[in-house]
């Protein structure tokens, strides 16, 4: 990385080199899989310590809804906001630093040229929000059946562990677009869950697919590097930046060294082709 840092024309630009997001295509595809890492690892947890607590034993028909949501949300601090913090040191961190740089290290940095605080995003009434969209997902049928003495239990557990995971994965896939849409969500924030939502699928059940442990083949697994593949403004933004960079970096070299420099610095082969397209003078 330090041919980068040292060329002279790209020490003066400011505009590029203040923004911690602007290195996010550099070692994207390690970030990304460090950021599956800590996804899938809340959302075990979650499930884990079964936090979605009382659905089975407080459930009353008709009034479940405003019920499980708030008891989803009250999650916030415990899963989601940490989650995030997490997320965005490995968004923000320096290449060489992507597995030990910490939220209290990269966001008042973050926090000073602009960037959201991802903690703050993921309060209760926001997650309250999002938590009913998913419990009508789930359906009316699966939710009666918490009601039925022999079954609730088996039932409410199901969807404890169910909704617990959806919700991390859809929480953790918006704030990855977040940081890979160059710092911005995409449309506002209830469009990127949107987004988010459809690529975590849906989770309708049945009562038997809830008893007998099919529901678990609906526990999302997202690709994070195909977010530029689905999301247009998600590759715009990351050719962008790096596009500034190649600028930059084409005042001391050729592009066919900028090229190998990239390459060697982790960035995708389709972000680097289109960075430098056309106006290769190599």
């Amino acid at each position: 990385m330090s041919l980068l840092i040292t060329t002279p024309r790209m020490a003066g630009v400011s505009g590029v080199l203040g923004r911690p997001d602007a290195l996010v295509a550099f070692r994207l595809r390690e970030r990304n899989r460090v950021a599956l890492d800590v996804i899938s690892s809340y959302a075990n947890k979650h499930a884990a310590i079964d936090v979605v607590v009382g659905i089975a034993g407080t459930f009353i028909p008709f009034m479940a809804i405003p019920a499980l949501a708030g008891s989803i949300a009250l999650q916030a601090p415990v899963i989601y906001q940490p989650m995030a913090s997490h997320l965005a040191s490995v968004y923000l961190a320096r290449p060489q630093e992507i597995k030990t740089a910490t939220a209290s290290v990269v966001m008042p940095l973050a926090a000073a040229t602009g960037l959201l605080d991802m903690a703050s995003e993921f309060g209760q009434e926001f997650m309250v929000h999002i938590a009913r969209e998913l419990i009508v997902e789930v359906g009316l049928g699966a939710l009666a059946a918490l009601a039925v003495p022999v079954i609730g239990g088996a039932v409410g557990a199901a969807l404890d562990y169910l909704i617990a995971t959806q919700m991390t994965w859809r929480v953790g896939t918006m704030v990855s677009a977040y940081f890979q849409n160059g710092g911005a969500w995409i449309g506002d924030k209830q469009h990127t869950f949107e987004l988010a939502k459809q690529m975590t699928g849906g989770i309708r059940v049945g009562v038997n697919d809830l008893l007998s442990g099919k529901f678990k083949s609906q526990i999302p697994r997202v690709d994070l590097d195909t977010l530029r593949d689905e999301i247009p403004s998600v590759r715009h933004n990351l050719v962008r930046n790096l596009s500034s960079f190649v600028e930059m970096m084409r005042g001391a070299m050729e592009d066919d060294q900028v090229r190998q420099i990239l390459i060697a610095q982790g960035v995708p082969a389709d972000l680097i082709a289109a960075a430098i397209g056309g106006r290769s003078r190599s």
